[in-house]
């Protein structure tokens, strides 16, 4: 399987991130670039709205790979996928979004997915990854979701 935070030995350690905010008043993210999102900040949780319509195997998954491992050395504690624009995701991408929910997890880091189209919605559900993290209706529920419930809960 793709192993989403390998390219760099090892992922930067977000809590030691944390750690160093917690002492100061406000906690700084770095920007993030991205061909195929506009990234956002609200606080510490990174907010990536997908531009693209078509998230499948090929540059689509070396793409979202690189845009999640970028999200992760952010230094944000939570991050929110807005799958607006997206119509179409393939079993290689969801590979991809699950492999970096599981990283970002051991890593003290929350994962959502917000504004999934119907089609992109069902492939969720018949996968039954709406159950790995959560898919929520939109970007404003997503991250109410990741600042303010514990890990455990979905």
């Amino acid at each position: 399987m793709f192993k989403l935070f390998q390219r760099s030995g090892r992922m930067h350690d977000i809590s030691e991130s944390a750690a160093v905010a917690a002492g100061e008043q406000e906690h700084i993210c770095k920007s993030v670039t991205s061909s195929i999102a506009d990234v956002e900040f609200v606080g510490t949780t990174g907010v990536a709205t997908l531009t693209i319509t078509d998230l499948c195997t090929g540059s689509g998954v070396e793409q979202l790979a690189e845009l999640l491992y970028d999200l992760a050395n952010s230094g944000a504690n939570q991050l929110v996928l807005d799958m607006q624009n997206v119509q179409a995701i393939d079993s290689a991408c969801l590979g991809c979004l699950v492999s970096a929910c599981n990283d970002l997890t051991d890593n003290g880091v929350r994962l959502a997915v917000a504004n999934a189209g119907n089609t992109v919605h069902q492939v969720f559900k018949l996968t039954r990854l709406d159950r790995v993290f959560p898919i929520c209706t939109d970007v404003m529920a997503a991250i109410d979701h990741v600042e303010n419930r514990r890990m455990s809960d979905h």
